[in-house]
């Protein structure tokens, strides 16, 4: 199981892939595989962990070298088992560009789950290697936005539903939580909160890259009152938040792959008023965890109708579909299919 190098798996914070490939990993341990995890040295696991850096290289995210040198070690891992009459049955790969494009180089098959929004560019990357690597999907939408590549499988993403806070009743309040970027929007939230007059929680973590729209197009709207800044929480905090919400706001302007805070919503007993865009038709059942609107004033409805939703469904929903016992018997599924084709 190769993790992305920048985080450590689990998460203390941010983290939505980490997450995942930590849940995966435990629940394949529980039941009884063998894994080796290849993340940094400050990584929690039961499974075999080794590493490259001894400390998750956070400060340098997205530089080359860093994923190099680490894929390039997981990999080299990989061929040395293999030459020692150990190898692995397969090689699981979260990481981005690096592990699909060298999946050729290594004696054992590799499955590449692909996290990331597939625009034109990886799009074109992805099909250069495709023959090489079996690809994993997050969404039925992400298979159908590039459907000229050749996909082994969807498997949803899954959370920790039984650690997630719930509550039934809650408090006067909305939360938005995530990245703080335009691509999220955060800034529609705000409008959102002001048109149904309700008081709004902003919540996530603004990088170097992204700082000039915080401070241009949230930070002067920020008042302490009627729209907060918690800055990146701790997870503790996130459920906290989560739980207590009227409802979780999930204004994106462009399509997800996927939608980690909206099952995390649901799991809280939290309905959510989502943009429906990319797969978050997939993931909110229109009426039963939340509602779909496009713009702004028909999500400050929608929040008027919140009330209506069961708490305990959102849960149930959570439960049924997201859990990781449900992410694990796909990717065993797809294990499997990809060790009959060999």
């Amino acid at each position: 199981m190769v993790a992305p190098v920048w985080i450590p798996v689990p998460p203390e914070g941010y983290g939505g892939i980490e997450v995942v490939v930590s849940l995966l990993t435990e629940e394949l341990v529980g039941r009884g595989h063998d894994v080796t995890l290849f993340a940094s040295g400050d990584s929690r696991t039961s499974a075999t962990l080794r590493s490259a850096y001894e400390v998750a290289p956070t400060d340098r995210i997205w530089e080359v070298e860093p994923d190099a040198v680490h894929v390039g070690s997981a990999y080299r891992l990989a061929c040395a088992s293999y030459e020692a009459g150990n190898g692995f049955d397969l090689i699981h790969d979260h990481t981005d560009h690096l592990g699909a494009a060298f999946a050729s180089c290594v004696p054992s098959p590799v499955i590449h789950t692909v996290h990331m929004p597939l625009d034109e560019r990886r799009r074109d990357f992805l099909a250069r290697f495709d023959d090489d690597v079996y690809l994993a999907a997050i969404s039925d939408f992400q298979r159908k936005e590039a459907s000229e590549l050749n996909w082994q499988g969807t498997v949803h993403n899954a959370i920790d539903v039984d650690s997630c806070t719930f509550r039934r009743d809650k408090e006067d309040y909305v939360l938005c939580i995530g990245r703080i970027c335009e691509r999220k929007g955060q800034d529609v939230a705000i409008e959102v909160a002001r048109q149904a007059g309700v008081r709004i929680i902003l919540a996530g973590r603004v990088h170097a890259k992204e700082a000039g729209f915080f401070e241009q197009r949230i930070l002067p709207h920020v008042d302490g009152e009627g729209i907060q800044f918690a800055g990146e929480v701790s997870n503790d905090t996130k459920r906290e938040l989560m739980a207590g919400a009227r409802a979780v706001l999930f204004p994106v302007r462009e399509p997800e792959p996927f939608g980690l805070v909206l099952v995390e919503a649901a799991a809280s007993g939290t309905p959510v008023v989502a943009t429906p865009a990319g797969a978050v038709p997939e993931i909110v059942v229109e009426g039963e965890t939340g509602f779909l609107a496009a713009e702004p004033d028909a999500m400050a409805e929608a929040l008027s109708r919140v009330g209506t939703i069961s708490p305990q469904r959102c849960r149930d929903v959570a439960t049924e579909r997201f859990h990781p016992r449900s992410m694990a018997d796909r990717y065993e599924a797809l294990y499997q299919d990809v060790l009959a084709q060999l």
